[in-house]
Formats: C-alpha cells, structure tokens, sequence
C-alpha cells in the first residue's frame, strides 16, 4: 500500500511511501499514476512556480517539502489533492491519504 501524509498549513509536507502492488512491478498502474502525480507537483513547483522545495526521491519513497506556497503553488496543491483523492476513492486497498491542515 502506498502511504502519503500530507500536512498543510502556510506551506506544505508531503511524505509518501511504498508500493501500491495493484500489479507486478512495471505493470502497476496504480503506483505510476501516483508516482507522476507527485513528481509532476514537484516539476510544477519548482519550474512554473520558482518554489524551492526540498525533497528526498528514492525507489518507494518521496518526501517533499515547500515554506510557502504562491498562488500558482497553491492551485498546483490543490490539484494533486483532488487527483490523489480520486485515485484513493478508486483504489482503496492500495492508496491511504491522510491529509492535515
């Protein structure tokens, strides 16, 4: 199960573990939608926003972490909080959100 926390307040958290195992590895398509949504937000933020975040990627773990959010920042957060949501409500036993803030 992939395991992300996410804590909001003037900026943000993001902590995301695991694997989701919908499928074998290469074929899981619920790991790679979660995997592009997070490093997309990471590209968004850094790229279109000019955030500086400071973040740890490794295989099955992510944590990301941003001071304060733009306008454009926050509308990028929002995003990736509906998509994840939405993956979650889809894929219950393989998605846990836990969102603070």
């Amino acid at each position: 199960m992939i395991e992300i926390a996410i804590e909001y307040k003037e900026g943000v958290r993001i902590k995301a573990k695991g694997h989701a195992l919908f499928d074998e590895k290469g074929k899981d398509i619920v790991c790679a939608s979660v995997s592009v949504l997070l490093q997309m937000w990471l590209v968004g933020m850094t790229e279109l926003c000019g955030s500086n975040v400071d973040f740890v990627k490794e295989s099955g773990f992510l944590f990301a972490s941003v001071d304060k959010l733009t306008e454009k920042g926050k509308l990028l957060f929002d995003y990736l909080v509906l998509s994840l949501s939405l993956l979650q409500r889809k894929y219950p036993e393989s998605i846990k959100l836990e969102l603070e803030g």
